[in-house]
């Protein structure tokens, strides 16, 4: 690095910690075509950049005059230094690796711990969800992620609990390569429960934020996140979304970037499925397991990935929904067909035809009530 490139990132890096300066606050801030270095100069002499008046609102003075101590009292050079301390590196546009050139709301900078090349991953999905999933969504964010990594698909998720955490424990599972994209600076781990996924995805794959280190987690800073993670990936598959919440919102920005979205079926009686229901009825393409998803990347699914993989069984279909969540309740033992009508969401008597078509290809069997893992599985 050059110390052009240094004094540039330590700049960043302070605006980047001022108070409350989210995406469209940075862009206002920026919008006269003032660089890093006049903006922060502006505000450590106590004003806005030539061309800019306070923002309108009760707490517009209140937040610049934040603005204005924060640039004054921020060292660029401590705290570039503090981020290399803790084992956090700064990436900025003028690097090549940078992936939002044309991206209309590009971040100021990314902070990321891991292997940075992996930005540059193709294809990427994101599998995002409610942190308020089911156990069957859980198990299918697993498989999804599981599946599309060793097909050679970067995974891309938010690091949330939930569908965003299994989806990142099955790619890891799988070897694959994986991407989680905070909230918060990447040495505030946010939820702390997912404190050792952090760790994993650090070392395995590549952890980003767009924020500095000590930064501590906002609700505005999670939508925000949002529409890194649409930026770097080619679809986006919702696993599960009440009517309401941010993989909603992650869609909208999908759609404003032209990225493709698709959504799992869910069961109609099921709260956390009722947004992505929505999604397939305003015309998202279903994705009942990896393969839909590796058709709309327009990827061979026989010859998706160069590193080995488990053996295949000859001559066998791509695996349904419904059929990938059987045999994730019957893989560690047998379960009664009452309890499989409960996570299945559908009659007993498609049920019991779908469980007859799996035996017959061995991949569950039968012993009165009970579904038990066939040979072929």
């Amino acid at each position: 690095m050059t110390a052009k490139q240094s004094v540039d990132q330590a700049q960043r890096l302070v605006l980047a910690k001022l108070p409350g300066l989210g995406p469209a606050r940075l862009r206002w801030l920026m919008s006269e075509g003032a660089s890093v270095a006049e903006v922060i100069e502006s505000l450590k002499a106590g004003q806005l950049p030539p061309g800019l008046s306070p923002p309108r609102g009760a707490k517009g003075p209140e937040l610049v005059r934040a603005w204005f101590a924060a640039a004054s009292s921020i060292n660029p050079d401590d705290l570039l230094e503090s981020h290399r301390q803790k084992g956090v590196s700064v990436l900025g546009p003028e690097s090549e690796l940078w992936p939002f050139i044309n991206d209309p709301e590009p971040p100021l900078l990314i902070t990321y711990a891991g292997n940075i090349g992996l930005l540059k991953s193709r294809p990427a999905v994101a599998i995002i969800g409610t942190r308020r999933c089911t156990t069957v969504g859980r198990k299918v964010a697993a498989k999804l992620g599981a599946d599309l990594a060793e097909a050679g698909v970067a995974v891309v998720s938010g690091l949330a609990n939930g569908i965003d955490a299994a989806s990142h424990m099955g790619a890891l599972k799988s070897q694959g390569t994986v991407l989680g994209v905070v909230g918060t600076g990447l040495d505030v781990v946010y939820p702390r429960s997912n404190r050792e996924l952090w760790g994993q995805v650090s070392n395995s794959g590549l952890l980003i934020s767009e924020y500095p280190v000590g930064t501590t987690p906002e609700n505005w800073r999670f939508p925000a996140r949002n529409r890194l993670i649409a930026a770097l990936a080619d679809i986006v598959v919702v696993v599960e979304s009440h009517t309401k919440g941010g993989s909603l919102h992650t869609v909208d920005e999908a759609n404003d970037r032209g990225r493709i979205v698709m959504a799992v079926p869910g069961s109609v009686t099921s709260a956390a499925s009722a947004g992505t229901n929505q999604l397939l009825v305003d015309g998202c393409s279903p994705a009942r397991n990896a393969a839909d998803v590796l058709d709309a990347l327009s990827i061979n699914t026989c010859s998706v990935s160069t590193r080995p993989s488990r053996p295949a069984v000859p001559d066998r279909q791509p695996l349904s929904l419904l059929q990938g969540l059987i045999l994730a309740e019957v893989e560690t033992g047998g379960v009664h067909i009452d309890d499989l009508i409960q996570v299945a969401g559908i009659s007993i008597v498609d049920l019991l035809a779908l469980i007859q078509s799996m035996a017959q290809a061995g991949l569950v069997a039968l012993d009165g009530s009970t579904v038990l893992p066939g040979a072929n599985t």
